[in-house]
């Protein structure tokens, strides 16, 4: 029975050199003195040794007391190979690793082939079904050759998968936090380091309650924004050197040097505050990924609500998706209705402001007793329209408040008075210009996303190059900014109630102008 070569599975040694690819040479023929291979196998061991060091392995059948002649059980894995072994232990399937006592003393992974009846009967099904490969019933050498394939294809499969990165799908109260722990716990028996990632400071301290509770012998530290410069330095020092195990922290956190580390948590993957806006623009989450992949170590992304460059990664089976679909306890999800306010009838010229169902609703809950808990959006598409030019803004010639732009009316409304006047146009358009003096208003210096200490003087990084930030441009991304709520001297509005106060005040503790 011939043997085949799988190559290109990547590692990485933990001294961080360049990721190389693993050489798996499955074989019948391993730690089996049958069939001319052997003799082959056993004649270019040392070569493949030279040639691969630690990187080469053996694949064979585990035939129990047959081979264990030529078989040195060992119970010093390669890290990579810990947690793959363990879930296919969790899944039935049982890996015996070792050396194979010939001359090179390769590594050799013995796999179980013996399948059940239901296991084999499928195995057989997908042969014929993908291949055309026909297989007869009770045959002991292809049941065992059939077994044999399906046991390697496990094994291989489960290596691949455990250079991925892991998106943990888990709704909230799922019990996220228990595989934080878990993974950590597996990590920490391994003698290596943790790294815990979180979006907030505020979020920390649960955390690391959580942590030093269920780990009180190991050695924790943050690393945050919070920390005096003594104390970050302190405990920088304490992950460098290897004495603290756990690392618990904000995006900060992802330059930690730790020389054991051996896991990567991202809680709530998803949150913007990963991202660096200021300075060196970075993102926490990718440097954990891309830290985690240089490594060679598991990186785990959790997250009730994932990114949807992460959602499409795992689709694309780039991340591999776990998903936790239940809470902890029989806890009930709760009921979210979507209504469509457009399609229900309109009361004359009186357009609703809350659904009918909300409002029957709130009134059951008054009725109990209870609370009832209103998010609302920000009324207007944006809260002033502004000219960097001349410094006019959309303040409300009858009171001190803010004309706000209604993008679905076409209208300037003021949300204190009542009154609105219609603008020409649904949005304000590359050539919209200052009713004043006339100077464009789609300007960058008008976007919120505009930042002189930004790259391009932009926070949105994939925003198009604008020569000119005093000209109209087509930028799609472009959005009013929310200014400050003072105006030039004339323009009325809120600065002229402001400027009468301030006047006011002079004259009451009699300061001369």
């Amino acid at each position: 029975m011939a043997q085949h070569t799988i190559a290109g599975i990547p590692s990485v040694g933990q001294d961080g050199e360049d990721r190389l690819p693993l050489l798996f040479e499955v074989s019948w023929e391993a730690c089996n003195q049958v069939g001319g291979i052997y003799q082959v196998l056993r004649s270019r061991a040392p070569a493949m040794r030279r040639g691969w060091g630690e990187r080469y392995y053996v694949v064979g059948p585990d035939h129990g007391e047959a081979t264990s002649a030529e078989f040195e059980e060992s119970a010093d894995l390669p890290p990579f190979l810990v947690p793959v072994l363990q879930q296919l232990a969790a899944d039935g399937s049982r890996v015996r690793y070792g050396r194979w006592l010939i001359s090179g003393d390769p590594q050799v992974l013995l796999v179980d082939h013996v399948l059940s009846a239901e296991q084999l009967s499928a195995a057989k099904y997908y042969l014929w079904a993908d291949h055309g490969l026909p297989t007869p019933e009770r045959d002991p050498l292809i049941d065992a050759v059939v077994g044999f394939g399906t046991a390697t294809h496990r094994l291989l499969a489960a290596i691949g998968a455990a250079d991925k990165p892991v998106l943990l799908h888990g709704v909230t109260g799922s019990g996220k936090t228990e595989v934080y722990l878990r993974a950590a716990e597996a990590a920490l028996q391994q003698g290596r380091q943790a790294l815990v990632l979180v979006p907030e400071i505020n979020l920390t301290p649960q955390l690391e309650a959580r942590f030093a509770e269920r780990f009180p012998g190991h050695l924790m530290v943050s690393l945050h924004s919070g920390l005096t410069p003594a104390q970050r330095l302190r405990h920088w020092l304490l992950a460098h050197l290897g004495r603290a195990d756990l690392v618990l922290g904000t995006r900060l956190a992802v330059f930690a040097s730790m020389p054991r580390l051996g896991l990567v948590v991202v809680d709530e993957e998803h949150d913007p505050s990963f991202k660096q806006q200021e300075g060196a623009r970075y993102s926490a989450r990718d440097l954990a990924v891309w830290r985690a992949h240089r490594l060679g170590v598991t990186v785990l992304l959790g997250s009730a609500t994932p990114s949807l460059e992460t959602w499409q990664r795992a689709l694309e089976g780039g991340y591999l998706r776990l998903a936790l679909e239940r809470r902890i306890g029989g806890g009930v999800m709760p009921t979210v209705k979507l209504v469509d306010m457009t399609r229900l009838p309109r009361d004359g010229a009186q357009e609703r402001v809350l659904a009918p169902p909300l409002l029957a609703a709130i009134s059951e809950r008054i009725a109990r007793g209870e609370q009832s808990l209103l998010l609302l959006n920000r009324r207007g598409y944006a809260p002033v329209l502004h000219c960097s030019a001349c410094g006019w803004k959309s303040g409300c010639p009858h009171c001190s408040a803010w004309r706000v732009f209604h993008k679905a009316d076409r209208t300037l409304r003021c949300h204190h008075c009542g009154r609105e006047v219609p603008v020409h146009s649904a949005k304000v358009e590359r050539t919209a210009g200052c009713p004043y003096c006339h100077s464009d208003l789609k300007v960058c210096l008008n976007c919120r996303l505009h930042d002189p200490g930004a790259n391009n003087q932009c926070r949105e990084p994939q925003a198009e190059w604008q020569t000119d930030k005093d000209k109209a441009n087509f930028c799609e991304f472009f959005e009013f900014r929310e200014i400050s709520l003072l105006s030039n001297p004339g323009m009325g509005g809120a600065q002229s109630d402001e400027r009468r106060a301030r006047d006011a005040f002079d004259a009451l503790f009699g300061k001369k102008k």
